[in-house]
């Protein structure tokens, strides 16, 4: 199989790691601190445990991707282990190849149903993780394990947490 290649990043917002973002491999968690609120409402930062398993290719039942790529997902569970609640959605994931491209996400489409994929949810300490599928597109013939992952829980340039082989 060749390296995954996706197309350039959409909207320019997408969570990119440095060299100072923690790296995991698939199939490990790693914890990561949410962002302060600064107003202080909140209370103190969260610390969020995240597992990130390794992606794989899946076919949609009635939706094709675009010519030349295919429909991957990655599923990730999110448990909150200390401080206030967390915000989480699938917006604060992106998925690159290994060349930081990010490729296209692909929540909206069918290839999992509804209730499989990451929902938005506020998670605290001691309640049930939050768990689901994101779904994207990378290019036809690529190794989904070559693809990093990269998480932001503070919606800033940099990436909270990554995962890659």
């Amino acid at each position: 199989m060749t390296s995954a290649r996706c197309d350039a990043p959409q909207f320019g917002s997408d969570p990119s790691p440095d060299a100072q973002t923690p790296t995991r491999p698939w199939g490990s968690a790693v914890a990561v601190r949410s962002a302060p609120d600064p107003d202080g409402l909140d209370g103190p930062p969260a610390v969020v445990q995240i597992l990130a398993k390794t992606p794989s290719q899946v076919a949609s039942p009635s939706e094709a991707p675009d010519p030349g790529h295919v429909f991957v997902t990655v599923a990730v569970t999110l448990k909150v282990v200390a401080g206030s609640d967390h915000s989480v959605s699938a917006d604060q994931f992106a998925l690159f190849d290994p060349r930081g491209d990010a490729c296209k996400n692909a929540k909206d489409s069918d290839v999992v149903p509804d209730a499989q994929l990451l929902q938005d949810s506020h998670p605290s300490a001691g309640s049930p993780p939050a768990s689901g599928a994101l779904v994207f597109e990378v290019d036809a013939g690529s190794d989904p394990r070559a693809l990093v992952l990269a998480y932001n829980g503070a919606f800033s340039r940099v990436a909270s947490a990554r995962w890659q082989s």
